[in-house]
């Protein structure tokens, strides 16, 4: 039987989820726009780690909301299994 806990598990699980969506969408704005000539940098198939720090001057709106809402997703979740005592590592299983 599926319990509470496994219910706020799963909640993580997906917010998780939401948040590397939403990211993901946030570099594909800035690739395509205020961070464009960065993106011509790199070769189709390089494998680049960003963070929302690279974001964070951004002076393009639509990436500023999009950073608020990862940063809203992050707290949310942090906030989730802070408050219901879940380890991070047992919130995707």
């Amino acid at each position: 039987m599926r319990t509470y806990k496994d219910a706020l598990k799963e909640s993580c699980s997906t917010i998780e989820e939401a948040r590397d969506l939403v990211f993901t969408a946030l570099i594909n704005v800035a690739m395509t726009g205020e961070y464009k000539d960065i993106d011509e940098l790199f070769e189709e198939g390089d494998v680049v780690r960003f963070s929302t720090a690279h974001f964070l001057n951004s002076e393009d709106n639509n990436i500023q909301m999009l950073l608020a809402l990862v940063g809203q997703l992050e707290q949310t979740h942090d906030s989730l299994l802070n408050l219901n005592g879940l380890d991070h590592d047992n919130s995707t299983q």
